[in-house]
């Protein structure tokens, strides 16, 4: 994954989601499909709603709550938006 760490991911167009007791869900109007994300999940979309973090801030912020290593984060998190973005959940900032 050669992910640029500077971009900013931000809802898709068509998406809809709330935090519900600090979990997010996530619904595509499309396919009625809902995605109901863990802790971490959810604290990363919290931040890509805001439509300011880059991807860099992300994995800072995933290393920091949950205590694991740098890299352990980065792999992960890129992992995690790559398959939100297949999904058609998210894009990046122009």
């Amino acid at each position: 994954m050669n992910q640029r760490l500077d971009r900013v991911p931000i809802p898709a167009h068509r998406i809809a989601s709330r935090l519900i007791q600090g979990r997010a869900v996530i619904l595509d109007p499309s396919s009625e499909e809902l995605q109901r994300l863990n802790e971490v999940g959810s604290l990363v979309w919290a931040r890509i709603t805001e439509r300011t973090h880059d991807v860099e801030a992300l994995i800072s912020a995933v290393s920091d709550a949950f205590e694991v290593e740098y890299d352990t984060a980065k792999q992960d998190l890129l992992a995690f938006l790559t398959q939100l973005e297949h999904k058609g959940l998210l894009r990046y900032a122009e």
